[in-house]
């Protein structure tokens, strides 16, 4: 079973439950949506991004879960600068090819007031939105985030684990939307 299923899986009240996020979101300075100061905190220093690459203190066990080596790694952490440089653009274009797609996540995001029904046809209306242009910088920020520290286990770990807890809140959400 993997990681997502597991987290999507609810075990415990939603009082505890929220309490937990909470935690996490403090824990990792994750912003709750509505801090400004901590989605300052958030913003990485690009410039000692790229410096960070190679490192060798990765764990065989951890690249073996991951099932690549230290070079395939690296290759990531080096490919993603094109990335890098536009993820607002690259964010909002993941979007709408994913709505083209899927219809049933279009339809996710109709439901939850991210977009409105007659942009559902229209690409350059979807990448006009700004609530799907806000959504998805935020996405490629937690990527970003994810990318530069993807050979700290514990790190990775608790970034998918606080941004599914945030997702399995929406009612209709499936673990599938995060491919």
């Amino acid at each position: 079973m993997c990681f997502c299923s597991k987290i999507f899986k609810r075990t415990t009240s939603d009082e505890d439950f929220d309490r937990k996020l909470a935690s996490l979101q403090q824990d990792e300075g994750m912003p709750d949506g509505t801090n400004e100061k901590a989605r300052e905190r958030l913003k990485i220093d690009h410039n000692s991004f790229f410096s960070t690459f190679p490192r060798h203190n990765v764990e065989k066990g951890y690249l073996k879960k991951l099932g690549m080596t230290k070079q395939e790694l690296y290759r990531i952490k080096a490919s993603w600068k094109a990335v890098h440089r536009a993820v607002a653009t690259a964010g909002l274009e993941m979007f709408v090819i994913a709505f083209m797609r899927d219809r049933e996540m279009m339809q996710f995001f109709v439901k939850h007031g991210m977009l409105v029904s007659e942009e559902m046809d229209k690409h350059d209306d979807l990448r006009e939105n700004a609530k799907l242009q806000k959504h998805a910088e935020g996405v490629m920020r937690v990527l970003d985030n994810i990318i530069l520290n993807i050979d700290n286990e514990k790190k990775v770990h608790s970034l998918l684990q606080v941004n599914a807890c945030r997702h399995r809140k929406f009612n209709g959400f499936k673990q599938e939307f995060f491919w």
